[in-house]
């Protein structure tokens, strides 16, 4: 069955391995950084899997050699196998295996933290790695086989991967009480407009959202603190200095008796359908995934229902 494969000279496990870590890095300078001697190192295997494959698998891109598409679909197939491998390496020393799952800030902070705790009795021989990471960059490592799981906005997930819708997120504005105006009856969209927020950089679907309501009010938004994630906004709302827009998820964070919690329509617009999703592969190069992914997104959406506080 796997004759061709060893009918002439050039295939490596150190080759492959090579093939992957240049895959990774986006090319040999990156993967190897200025050693020369590596780099030519890199370079002959790289060159030697060419004549095995019987296809240009490199190219040059400025001064460095990366992948060709095919070279990039090469790597794919062996991230699995290595996975493979590792698995039963793992499987026959009693060892645990190593599940990466990737998320933004927000969702590991609010969501993924609290569940994976859950699952310990049920995957004992597992250990979770949770991986800060953007959406896109979630996404394309999961096409790539270099990750595992991945709880994104269900937007995002392309029709190529499989996933599971788990939930949604919604959004409050909190306030201080000690920045409330003595004027209680101050409607809550106007407070993003007078009292000083800390909102996040950049031009994403919150930072739009909001903006969008203050172009309503005909009136600009009062930002005193830009932040990188969410959770960090949670933070600055807790030291009373600043108002914020935090998923529902962070109400226990800002008790009522410190802390005004505003549910307004306008901020449906923010909602967010979350969705697990992994490679439709997974299940079958990795024992044990899909009892996981089950787990998993039971854990999630149970955290997802619980978390909408009244």
């Amino acid at each position: 069955m796997y004759d061709e494969l060893f009918e002439k000279r050039g295939l490596s496990l150190d080759r492959l391995r090579a093939l992957v870590e240049v895959a990774d890095a986006g090319g040999i300078a990156k993967a190897v950084g200025n050693d020369p001697v590596r780099q030519s190192q890199y370079s002959r295997q790289l060159k030697e899997l060419d004549q095995f494959f019987g296809v240009e698998l490199t190219c040059r891109k400025g001064r460095s050699l990366t992948l060709t598409a095919a070279g990039q679909d090469l790597a794919v197939a062996v991230r699995s196998a290595f996975t493979s491998l590792c698995d039963v390496r793992n499987k026959l020393i009693d060892a645990p295996i190593t599940v990466t799952v990737g998320a933004g800030e927000a969702l590991l902070h609010w969501i993924l933290t609290d569940v994976t705790g859950s699952l310990l009795s049920e995957l004992p021989k597992v250990v979770i790695s949770l991986v800060n990471r953007k959406t896109n960059v979630v996404v394309d490592a999961i096409s790539e086989r270099s990750m595992d799981f991945g709880l994104v906005r269900s937007s995002a997930v392309p029709k190529a991967l499989h996933s599971r819708k788990v939930g949604h997120i919604d959004y409050r504005l909190f306030v201080p009480l000690s920045l409330m105006p003595k004027q209680r009856e101050e409607a809550p969209a106007l407070l993003l407009t007078k009292l000083p927020l800390a909102m996040l950089e950049g031009k994403g679907e919150y930072t739009q959202g909001i903006q969008n309501i203050a172009h309503s009010l005909q009136a600009p938004l009062n930002i005193a603190l830009v932040c990188t994630t969410l959770p960090q906004i949670c933070s600055a709302v807790r030291s009373g200095a600043y108002a914020g827009v935090l998923p529902t998820l962070a109400t226990p964070e800002l008790p009522n008796d410190r802390f005004a919690a505003y549910d307004m329509s306008s901020l449906k617009a923010l909602r967010r359908p979350l969705s697990l999703c992994w490679h439709p592969r997974l299940f079958v190069v990795r024992d044990g995934t899909e009892k996981l992914a089950e787990a998993f997104g039971d854990a999630i959406t149970s955290r997802l229902r619980d978390g909408v506080y009244e």
